[in-house]
Parts: structure tokens; sequence; C-alpha cells
């Protein structure tokens, strides 16, 4: 949400795309997606990697555009950082910034060759994760805005917020235990 509201602050004059690594998970797929944002086009596969790079390289340049790649540890994990080094190694006329996000606490030196991170030179910024107050605040907020009133229990509240400090698995966590519950949800559930 942060980061969409960034990107949606900025002037209209800054091109930005914005790719999920859990759907792209190859250099393929992203380039596909990075090009289709691009142009509007949807090129199909069989192209060769080395071609889709061309095709981006002649429509990056006219406006500044930032390439976000979220969850980027997924499409390392499964890929090399083969993409990584070749967008960093771009002319800089090309105008392309590139950020990269990670829901996890990976450390990018350890999924790049060092080569990659040279090259990107990566300014990294960290997020604390949230407290288990925090989250079992979020939970008892969202629960009072979509469920009856009394119909989360503050135990089953509490073990989600001690299970885990992500809030989208937290709520994840609490859609599942609804669509279960047929009264109120308790911690069983």
């Amino acid at each position: 949400p942060l980061l969409k509201r960034v990107l949606s602050e900025l002037p209209q004059r800054v091109q930005t795309c914005h790719i999920s690594c859990i759907e792209a998970d190859t250099q393929y797929k992203v380039l596909q997606q990075f090009y289709r944002s691009l142009t509007g086009e949807n090129i199909e596969s069989g192209h060769h990697t080395s071609d889709l790079q061309r095709l981006i390289e002649k429509r990056l340049g006219a406006v500044p555009t930032i390439l976000v790649l979220d969850e980027i540890d997924l499409l390392l994990h499964g890929d090399d950082d083969n993409l990584l080094y070749y967008l960093s190694r771009l002319d800089p006329e090309k105008q392309l910034s590139i950020v990269v996000v990670s829901g996890t606490n990976t450390d990018l030196t350890d999924l790049l060759e060092s080569r990659t991170y040279s090259s990107l030179q990566p300014l990294e910024i960290r997020f604390e994760s949230y407290s288990n107050k925090q989250i079992y605040d979020i939970i008892a907020q969202r629960a009072s805005q979509s469920l009856k009133p009394r119909s989360l229990h503050n135990n089953a509240a509490s073990y989600i917020a001690s299970s885990t400090r992500n809030a989208k698995i937290a709520l994840t966590w609490l859609r599942t235990a609804v669509k279960q519950a047929e009264d109120a949800v308790t911690e069983s559930h």
C-alpha cells in the first residue's frame, strides 16, 4: 500500500510499471510484462530473451520509467539474477530506475552475485515488522468494520496476533476462520 501510494503521487511524466514476481517468476515473464506495460502490446512466447531486451531498450528513454519488482526474492530463488544485472547495466540515458521489494528479511547480498549487487548499487530501506499489539489492533479494526458485534472472540484475535507479524497473513487467517465459523470466530477456528 505504501509503495502504490508513493507511485500514484509521482508526476504524470514518470511512467511506472509494477510487476509481481509471484506471477512473473522468471526473467522472461518479467520482460514480457515490462514490455506490455511500456507499449500496451502483448508479446507472445517464443522470442529469445535478448530479443525482448532489445524491444524494451527501444521503448525506454523518452520519459523516466520506474520498474517495481515486487517479491523479488521469489524471482531470485527460482531464477538467477541475470535480469537485475541486465537492467542495472542499461545506459543511464534510458532513464530507468529499479525498485525491488521483498516481504522477507532476506538481505539482497545473500541473493545477488557480487557483480550484480555492485552494478545495481541498491539503497536499502527496511521497515520493522508489526508488533503483536499492532497486528491485534489491525485484526480488531477490520473485524469491527466487517463482522457483526461480538463475532470475533478476543482469544481468537490474540492467537492470530501472536502467530504472525505479517498483517496480510493475519487478515488471511481471519478471513479463513470467519468462513469456517457459524456464529463467532474462536481460537479453534
